[in-house]
């Protein structure tokens, strides 16, 4: 494969869900809702082969493309020929693992005249409940009619020139393996570029409005800036946190889990000390009475409620402990100053919070002249133990579990007054925050797209595959759609070139791919 093929640029759609409250009703794509069919027109269905049986079976409405509205080029690139007037729409297998299982079949509907002969059509009642699975493909806020149609959403398209976009993985493979590797790995850092190009631009021209939330902080901007200095380690994979989360019972949770956590490192090397024998009467009475004290202990602190029990007349300490001090001590005293503190930390408060975080994944990359890892830094265990095996990879799992649990309970307390909303608000919102981000911070894939033409997304074989087919629709990292298959999944559908020239969408094939 030449450098010039691996870098070839082709024109293509970025696909850009829009809340509905700046919607014009005059975007080119709509996603959800109930699709619009002529009268008298059945429900669209497909038919399924297996060896000599054949059946036909009614999928779930997921988008529908108005082709009248789509750009016909892109910086002087030319698009696919395509219909220049036609609505389609396009159902997929969206209950169960239908989706999952290989099924290549498309149920589409297309509709040629006028859009005003079209009117929405209700699901059939023997729909599936898309929500009735154990799948997250689908979001349990995000369907409407009993779980059989999605929330709809309309979105408008960002042309832009794609360039072939390749499974990090997949290259890593390759250099592993002794390819040269280069251009591609050019080739993907041009595809992540041109991707946030597109919507950089799309944000600048048509910006968001505020999000429709409830009792968001005057302090935004302080609160923003002290998430972006959390490290990536304790951010990544919980997506749920925004910088609204980050009060007072927050960093309550994460201090009661974290010193417990530091409890339960240092009583696991005391059982095992005690378990050697190599010990005195005294010592070994001395290390029980350790033990006893550190579980009731530990116990007392997993019972303990933000706002909860006597709140003291006096405090020794209003400022948290020196970031060079035991992990233990730190946790703890973060523990008593928060416990009964109301609303928002201070922009200091907040600093010194990110600035624990900060020395816990410091603590850990540092190593010792052998190039071991540090000890744990938890002073009931070392100002115990010599020689314990613990280390400062211990610390820091407790640390990022902590962080994990009280992401968790964030999500959950401030959900209880989003949820208040109506569902158009949520999804709103939902769309303000997401939209044309990747599904998670430094995913190992990149981004995937939502897409129309240009050159998909490669994981596994289907680009490859279908080299000299059209890429008509690319469901990837599908953030602000109700609908979306996980940070490693793709949904994309393929046409010949003459096939959706002459708007013939009955060989409309798709492939799914995971890494």
């Amino acid at each position: 494969m030449s450098i010039a093929s691996v870098l070839k640029s082709h024109a293509a759609l970025l696909i850009r869900p829009i809340p509905n409250s700046i919607s014009t009703g005059l975007e080119p794509i709509r996603f959800g809702g109930r699709p619009r069919l002529p009268k008298g027109t059945d429900w669209p269905t497909r038919t399924c082969r297996f060896r000599d049986r054949e059946w036909t079976v009614q999928d779930h409405f997921v988008a529908e493309i108005d082709f009248a509205r789509l750009p016909k080029a892109v910086e002087g690139h030319s698009m696919p020929l395509m219909p220049g007037r036609g609505i389609l729409s396009i159902f997929l297998p969206l209950d169960g693992d239908r989706i999952y299982t290989g099924e290549t079949e498309v149920a589409v509907h297309f509709w040629p005249g006028d859009p005003a002969d079209l009117s929405e059509r209700a699901p059939p009642k023997d729909l599936p409940n898309m929500r009735d699975t154990g799948f997250d493909h689908v979001h349990d806020d995000g369907t409407m009619d009993d779980g059989r149609s999605l929330v709809p959403l309309r979105a408008e398209v960002l042309p832009f020139l794609s360039a072939r976009a390749v499974n990090p993985l997949a290259v890593n493979m390759a250099a592993a393996e002794g390819a040269d590797v280069s251009p591609r790995k050019k080739a993907h850092e041009s595809h992540e570029d041109a991707v946030a190009r597109a919507f950089a631009q799309a944000q600048a021209e048509r910006p968001f409005p505020p999000p429709p939330e409830l009792a968001i902080p005057e302090h935004m901007e302080i609160l923003q800036a002290q998430l972006s200095r959390i490290p990536k380690e304790f951010r990544d994979f919980n997506w749920m946190l925004e910088a609204h989360h980050l009060d007072w019972a927050f960093i309550f949770d994460w201090s009661r889990v974290f010193f417990a956590g530091c409890l339960t490192i240092a009583l696991s090397e005391h059982r095992v000390f005690l378990k050697s024998g190599d010990m005195s009467n005294l010592m070994r009475r001395t290390m029980e009475r350790r033990v006893r004290k550190m579980t009731a202990q530990r116990k007392q602190t997993k019972t303990r409620s933000f706002g909860q029990g006597r709140k003291p007349w006096f405090r020794f300490f209003d400022k948290p402990a020196p970031v060079d001090m035991n992990f233990d001590y730190q946790a703890r005293r973060w523990l008593n100053l928060s416990r009964f503190a109301t609303g928002y930390p201070s922009e200091d408060m907040l600093a010194c919070f990110a600035d624990t975080l900060i020395e816990l994944k410091r603590h850990y990359d540092e190593t010792d002249d052998e190039g071991y890892n540090l000890g744990p830094r938890i002073w009931r265990l070392d100002a115990s133990i010599d020689g314990h095996d613990a280390h400062a990879g211990n610390t820091l799992v407790a640390a990022k579990d902590a962080f994990k649990t009280a992401c968790k309970n964030a999500e959950k307390r401030h959900k209880s007054r989003f949820d208040m909303m109506s569902q158009a608000d949520r999804w709103d919102s939902r769309v303000i925050h997401e939209s044309g981000q990747s599904a998670a911070p430094g995913f190992s894939l990149g981004t995937m797209p939502l897409q129309m033409f240009g050159q998909g997304f490669e994981i596994q074989s289907a680009v490859s595959d279908h080299v000299g087919d059209i890429l008509l629709l690319q469901l990837g990292d599908s953030c602000g759609l109700p609908v979306g298959f996980g940070p490693d999944g793709i949904v994309q559908l393929w046409i010949t070139p003459e096939d959706l020239a002459n708007a013939r969408f009955d060989n409309l094939r798709m492939t799914f791919e995971m890494t």
